[in-house]
């Protein structure tokens, strides 16, 4: 088979296109005769040796991707011929997504429906997943102004169009003109360069207020995820899936662990768990929606959301002997909580230690 094979760490060059080997599937294995690949920021790290707080990079020689879609063309011991021809998607591809042919545990399998193509199934599988975890944390909803930083990458091109179906105001934060046009042609209110000075000065001004979001989307880190955390109103969210600027953004802890006081009577009580959003289409062994065995995917919802404020600077309200939330985190003087996502592959910053960046 074919394969993109890395013999060192280095740039985009130690990447070579070569022959080998085909793989055979174990017991309880399929092959996979591939037609579309993931491909991830966080991949490039890997492939430069790894960097500090990211998964240890592979041995060498090695053939890297973690998404791969296709259709099975041989199984393994234990596993039915009625395998044989069916469209699937996959996150745990052997030896590498990188391949014209991988292996993959049976159980590990979606069974994607007529309707949907190789290429969408692949996006789904890893940052779909991963959009609805974030969506999962931040819980947007009409009367949120969300700001999503890296807005035009994949999990921005996601997140920006189906969260303005929801009624959310969107503020999309990209690199450049081109990024921001596509920020635009997504749907968002709002789209802004942070590549350039003042950038959060730019949203200030059109909501006329000093803190006018609450709740951030961020996959950047660094000084980008700072200033944004400077536009939260009281009582905001901020999520965090990464750091692809190399540097993670953590707030400080001791203003983000001490509690929030009581709001204002009148207000909607913000503490309580609301319905999820409806969930972006993720296929199942039986080519329907929801997630299902054989493709699983982590519950990583929390077990109580932070409170959600109106953008107005008044303090949020979580009901009468309502607790201050805990999960995911205590709140800060300025009544603004922090949460990390886990990705598939790693851990978040915290006490659970650094996640895996993703592309931006």
């Amino acid at each position: 088979m074919k394969a993109v094979v890395m013999h060192e760490y280095g740039g985009p060059e130690v990447l070579r296109y070569e022959e080998v080997p085909d793989p055979v599937p174990g017991a309880g294995e399929v092959r996979i005769a591939v037609r579309a690949s993931g491909v991830h920021f966080i991949e490039g790290h890997l492939r430069a040796g790894g960097a500090e707080g990211l998964p240890p990079a592979p041995g060498l020689p090695a053939i890297i991707g973690s998404e791969t879609a296709g259709t099975v063309d041989a199984v393994g011991d234990g596993v039915g011929a009625e395998w044989l021809g069916r469209r699937v998607v996959t996150r745990s591809p052997s030896p590498g997504g990188y391949a014209s042919l991988v292996t993959s545990p049976v159980s590990e399998l979606h069974h994607l429906p007529d309707s949907l193509g190789y290429e969408a199934a692949v996006t789904l599988i890893g940052t779909g997943a991963i959009t609805l975890d974030f969506l999962d944390q931040v819980a947007p909803a009409p009367e949120d102004v969300l700001l999503v930083l890296s807005a035009a990458g994949g999990i921005g091109r996601l997140a920006v169009p189906h969260v303005r179906r929801l009624g959310t105001t969107v503020v999309g934060a990209a690199g450049g003109p081109a990024k921001t046009a596509t920020v635009r042609g997504l749907g968002a209110d709002l789209a802004v360069d942070y590549d350039r000075p003042g950038w959060s000065e730019e949203v200030r001004a059109h909501f006329g207020t000093a803190r006018p979001v609450t709740a951030v989307l961020d996959g950047v880190g660094g000084t980008k995820a700072a200033e944004a955390y400077g536009l939260l109103a009281d009582g905001g969210r901020l999520v965090t899936i990464g750091c692809a600027s190399g540097e993670w953004f953590v707030p400080d802890s001791e203003e983000a662990s001490r509690p929030v006081g009581r709001g204002r009577p009148g207000h909607r009580p913000l503490g309580r768990r609301r319905r999820r959003p409806p969930p972006l289409p993720h296929p199942g062994p039986g080519g329907g929606g929801g997630r299902q065995p054989g493709g699983r995917l982590p519950d990583l919802r929390p077990q109580r959301r932070g409170p959600r404020p109106r953008g107005d600077g008044r303090p949020p309200d979580h009901g009468e002997g309502r607790p201050a939330p805990v999960s995911p985190a205590r709140l800060s003087p300025a009544r603004r909580a922090s949460a990390s996502v886990p990705s598939a592959r790693g851990t978040p910053p915290g006490p659970g230690g650094p996640g895996r960046p993703r592309s931006g």
